[in-house]
């Protein structure tokens, strides 16, 4: 009977948010882009101010910048939301050209794997890829327990030609397929949880995520360029991960760059690039902690009150919550399963 009450407010919550979105995208059929755009961003705004992670002003922070820090945070969701809705905003790209530019290490025949985080403008980024030619592949981690929604933005990015598939053996053999069409594939990298078949973990800004070694070990078997997209005001910059001899040939892989070195400046290049503008990250972890929330809110299951107000600066936080039970992976390995009537 219990599980039959947790899949129930999953499909609930699965329901709702995949209705919202398509009484949006019927709404963008009627609204000019600038008004629908501008509409989603006060709408994320405002939502922010509301239940937005505390911690995003600072420690000690005033009202004013602690508002403003969260009305950032909102906004860049209702900003993203817009673009795949087709409301696109313009967006500057650094690093695209120049001798030593990402176009010029792109070739035809093998593509290019381009590692990001959710930060910035990243819906629009690679929409801006799709535009360029490259007909870009996300490969995304699977959302657990919202298939129609999942389903529903693979939708909306299709429409601009950019394809979605998830994680997994069937994933990586699009991948695959994709890159050898001379096809850009992007990997969205710190939404992955490290601990899990071996995964390195690296510091990241507020938690540690997995290394992107099988990207990198894969596009250097490919042959492909390997990219670096860090977003900026108004756009992102490309940056060319390349060896000490310049090249990503596999066979010289182990004596001039280890691919773990491309991993760990990888990963290193997109965590200062959000110290530098910590506004522009989405702290998808938090966004996923109040998604697994969201059906005891829907059923009134606790109130909205007792919803923890997640901080997302780099800096510790602490949860409180209330009938809890988890299963899932420490960074040591350990798979644990848990549960408590009051967790702090």
């Amino acid at each position: 009977m219990l599980s039959r009450l947790r899949r129930l407010r999953r499909d609930t919550t699965d329901l709702l948010l995949s209705a919202v979105g398509q009484v949006l995208c019927l709404a963008a059929l009627f609204f000019p882009a600038a008004c629908l755009r501008a509409l989603l961003i006060l709408l994320g705004g405002l939502v922010g101010c509301l239940v937005g992670p505390q911690g995003l002003g600072g420690r000690g922070a005033h009202l004013r910048s602690w508002c403003s820090a969260r009305w950032a945070w909102g906004a860049l969701w209702g900003r993203n939301l817009a673009t795949l809705l087709g409301a696109e905003e313009s967006l500057a790209v650094s690093g695209w050209s120049g001798p030593d530019g990402a176009l010029e290490s792109l070739s035809p025949a093998s593509g290019a794997v381009v590692l990001a985080a959710h930060a910035g403008a990243w819906e629009r980024g690679v929409r801006e890829l799709a535009k360029r030619g490259l007909r870009p592949l996300v490969v995304v981690a699977p959302w657990p327990h919202l298939p129609r929604t999942q389903r529903l933005v693979a939708r909306l990015r299709a429409r601009a030609g950019v394809k979605t598939v998830t994680r997994g053996f069937a994933g990586w053999r699009v991948a695959v397929e994709h890159l050898g069409q001379g096809s850009a594939v992007v990997f969205l990298i710190d939404s992955t949880l490290p601990g899990r078949r071996g995964r390195r973990a690296l510091p990241f800004v507020a938690w540690s995520i997995a290394a992107p070694d099988a990207a990198v070990a894969w596009a250097a078997r490919q042959g492909a360029a390997l990219w670096v997209a860090t977003a900026q005001e108004g756009g992102f910059h490309l940056q060319v991960l390349r060896c000490a001899d310049g090249s990503m040939d596999a066979a010289q892989q182990d004596m001039n760059c280890p691919q773990r070195q491309l991993a760990d400046r990888s990963v290193a290049l997109l965590r200062e690039a959000i110290e530098r503008l910590p506004r522009a990250w989405a702290w998808v972890r938090p966004m996923a902690i109040l998604c697994i929330a969201l059906p005891f809110l829907l059923l009134s299951c606790a109130p909205l009150q007792s919803v923890p107000m997640l901080p997302t600066d780099p800096q510790q936080w602490t949860l409180e919550a209330e009938a809890v039970r988890w299963t899932g992976y420490l960074e040591s390995s350990m798979q644990v399963t848990f549960s408590a009537n009051r967790l702090r």
